[in-house]
């Protein structure tokens, strides 16, 4: 009885740390997918966010908005092209570039308003409503961002498409033997 407690003490923290590993991964494809950036980037924007008092959902929300501004612009909408020139953008700076680049410009772009009221009205109609979460981010300018995303992948903290790949499976097993235990 005393060996299967220890063993419980010892296999419920590994489970939950697997089961919080898997989730991260899953989570990272899945908006890899959704926004069309790598989930190198990703998990270092995420990095560069919790460092500077937002978060992963707050890329999320974030990367998503910016997307839909820059959709918007693309197709002539008069709001999502006055967003963009209210940083000095247009969509033609913006179409060639990677989804990572446009984060870290138009973040660069938002760190360079001095007026608070404004940037953060700005924040939030090009980034959604997780824009102004990201203003700390946005402070360090392009420079500090590509510092921190290095400072990411120094850290061993970059993650690779095959490392949320193997997060992925891992996490659908863990859904599978969920489905299974309901059932016992």
């Amino acid at each position: 009885k005393t060996l299967m407690i220890a063993g419980g003490a010892i296999a419920g923290p590994l489970l939950g740390g697997a089961k919080m590993f898997s989730s991260v991964g899953d989570e990272l494809n899945d908006l890899s997918k959704m926004t069309g950036m790598s989930v190198a980037a990703l998990s270092e924007f995420g990095y560069v966010a919790k460092m500077n008092g937002a978060g992963m959902d707050a890329i999320k929300t974030g990367v998503k908005g910016m997307s839909r501004i820059i959709t918007e612009a693309g197709m002539g909408t008069e709001m999502a092209s006055d967003a963009l020139a209210s940083l000095n953008l247009s969509f033609q700076d913006l179409e060639t570039l990677s989804p990572e680049e446009r984060f870290t410009l138009i973040l660069d772009r938002l760190g360079r308003i001095t007026d608070e009221t404004y940037r953060a009205a700005v924040a939030q109609e090009v980034l959604g409503k997780s824009g102004m979460a990201l203003l700390p981010m946005a402070d360090l300018g392009a420079s500090g961002i590509n510092t921190g995303r290095r400072q990411a992948r120094n850290f061993g903290l970059s993650w690779t498409k095959e490392d949320a790949d193997l997060a992925g499976d891992l996490d659908d097993s863990f859904a599978m033997l969920t489905e299974v235990a309901k059932k016992l």
